[in-house]
């Protein structure tokens, strides 16, 4: 009768045992899974990141052909104000050439 009874508190004690075991891999699995959601999103801010920075270098080019947009306006104006005067000097010349 002992005996039976002290080999119900060991199956008992095992089957504690066998619960804890089972509480301590679910509580791991847990910490798993919240690692992996960390992890995942990590991954989501580098994304946003890069995307961020994608923008801002379309930004950073656009910027730059308006740049050059209004640099070739520039020129444009330098050649008429130079077209310009070469007309006014032909003028002149033809003026001058009727003085004389």
């Amino acid at each position: 009768m002992v005996l039976s009874a002290e080999k119900t508190v060991l199956s008992a004690e095992g089957m504690v045992f066998s619960a804890e075991k089972t509480v301590l891999s679910l509580s791991a699995y847990d910490t798993v899974l919240s690692a992996e959601e960390m992890v995942l999103s990590a991954e989501e801010t580098v994304l946003y990141a890069e995307e961020t920075v994608l923008s801002a270098e379309e930004t950073v080019l656009s910027a730059e052909e308006t740049v050059l947009s209004a640099e070739e306006t520039v020129l444009s104006a330098e050649e008429a104000v130079l077209s310009a005067e070469e007309t006014k000097l032909s003028a002149e010349e033809t003026v001058m050439c009727c003085l004389l």
